[in-house]
């Protein structure tokens, strides 16, 4: 079962490729998993790798030699209090990264009750 942190991260990477790119909003899940999460205090970045499906074959979501920031104003309010934004990174061609972060002098909570993601 996914924890509201996981359920916010993938409706958060959805939600930006849908605006940006709406052809690859649901590729994505199928072909990418967190390979490593770090905590910064004020934030987190979840590092993906990619499943590569077949054998010998990456499914890249851009072509292998691009590399891509998607920057755009995209939030969240979490548990009905604190404000944060988000960056999803992509290099060569794959979700590379999403970085979470809080406005202001606030912390990122320990624990994620509720979520709601507001977009421009």
């Amino acid at each position: 079962m996914m924890s509201q942190f996981e359920k916010m991260e993938q409706e958060i990477i959805t939600t930006v490729l849908k605006k940006e790119y709406p052809e690859l909003s649901d590729l994505w899940k199928d072909r990418y998993f967190v390979k490593e999460r770090e905590w910064t205090g004020v934030g987190f970045f979840s590092h993906f790798s990619n499943c590569e499906k077949k054998a010998n074959e990456s499914e890249t979501l851009f072509p292998p030699s691009e590399n891509r920031t998607i920057s755009i104003p995209i939030g969240a309010t979490l548990n009905k209090k604190i404000s944060v934004g988000f960056v999803l990174f992509f290099e060569n061609g794959n979700l590379d990264c999403l970085e979470g972060y809080t406005y202001g002098d606030e912390s990122w909570p320990e624990n994620i009750e509720s979520y709601e993601i507001f977009s421009e």
